[in-house]
């Protein structure tokens, strides 16, 4: 959409300021890359709207006007100001699968529960989820006898049990079990479940317009990973995205990854990590020691040029950064000693 400029001092008619705040907040869902100029521009004339008295309008209209250029504000300055909302997240169509759009709620982000905002590393890995299938998935999503004529994964009708992690909002969950069709369990901690379940139940008809995949949500916490089901669980595929940001969960999540992951060379674990920092880069390695130490072998790691745009107000986040998806597996080591 074409940035529409106005003076105020023209006196615009409703729809023209509608248009023009529309305009300068169109694509802030696009995570990769972003524009701190674009942002400076939607926070300057978001602010001259509240400055007016926009006394040509009607109250009606001053006050939906007033709405739209105080959420832009709130928005440009962090994703902590913002009140509730629903985005909607596009993943583009492939040779795979048609595009694929998901619509997630996220509450006004408080205290240190991150599980409450999707982040880039979620949504850049879920656009390329098709890819990724095909890639190094194909012999858990495939029946055997369907390898040579596979076209769409989601026609193969996959038995594999597939994990998620530290689900969040649940984008990578809900793009997977679409384009997969497969059974996806996510999890998280108790303060997300409710959100979570809410954004499952949210895209049903969009996971059901794409495949018969379907998704599924239970609390599961890294530090008693053995508490989460009634009996032991094994899944033949388990994957994270930005799973690290405290010092114990290399360590936790190794356990729990351990715990979960079949028993296999066949099984695989996929992982994103977005090394934003020096403190994330440390948290990436301690991970890869912590699953090497468990006998894993890493099959393929990828780098991915990304940004959060929600904290481009933040000088310490506003920097790009590379994401890093790893996939691993069980050594043969280690699933002949079991």
């Amino acid at each position: 959409m074409m940035e529409v400029i106005l003076n105020l001092h023209d006196k615009p008619d409703f729809n023209q300021i509608v248009v023009a705040l529309e305009s300068r907040n169109h694509g802030v869902n696009n995570l990769c890359m972003g524009n701190n100029t674009a942002l400076t521009s939607i926070n300057d004339f978001s602010m001259r709207i509240i400055k007016s008295d926009l006394g040509w309008l009607s109250e009606i209209e001053k006050d939906i006007v007033y709405d739209m250029a105080s959420k832009c504000i709130a928005e440009k300055c962090g994703r902590t100001a913002m009140p509730e909302m629903r985005r909607k997240w596009t993943i583009p169509a492939t040779d795979l699968h048609p595009t694929i759009e998901i619509l997630l709620r996220e509450p006004s982000l408080t205290g240190d529960n991150l599980g409450l905002k999707t982040w880039a590393t979620s949504f850049s890995v879920s656009k390329k989820i098709g890819q990724v299938g095909r890639d190094y998935f194909l012999h858990l999503l495939s029946p055997i006898n369907s390898l040579k004529n596979c076209i769409h994964l989601n026609t193969l009708q996959s038995k594999i049990r597939v994990l998620e992690l530290g689900s969040g909002t649940g984008l990578l969950g809900i793009v997977a079990a679409a384009v997969w069709g497969v059974p996806v369990l996510s999890t998280d901690l108790e303060d997300v479940q409710e959100n979570l379940c809410y954004n499952i139940q949210l895209n049903y008809d969009a996971i059901s317009r794409v495949s018969g995949g379907s998704v599924s949500s239970k609390v599961l916490d890294w530090r008693i990973p053995e508490k989460a089901f009634s009996e032991l669980r094994e899944f033949e595929l388990i994957m994270a995205t930005d799973p690290l940001y405290d010092e114990f969960h290399p360590l936790a999540f190794a356990r729990t990854v351990n715990l979960f992951l079949k028993k296999n060379s066949d099984s695989r674990l996929l992982v994103a990590i977005p090394l934003r920092d020096k403190y994330t880069f440390q948290l990436s390695q301690d991970l890869k020691r912590q699953l090497l130490l468990r006998q894993f072998q890493i099959v393929s790691v990828d780098l991915e040029l990304s940004q959060d745009n929600d904290w481009a107000g933040s000088r310490n986040n506003s920097d790009s950064f590379h994401i890093e998806t790893t996939i691993w597996r069980r050594s043969e080591v280690d699933t002949k000693g079991d």
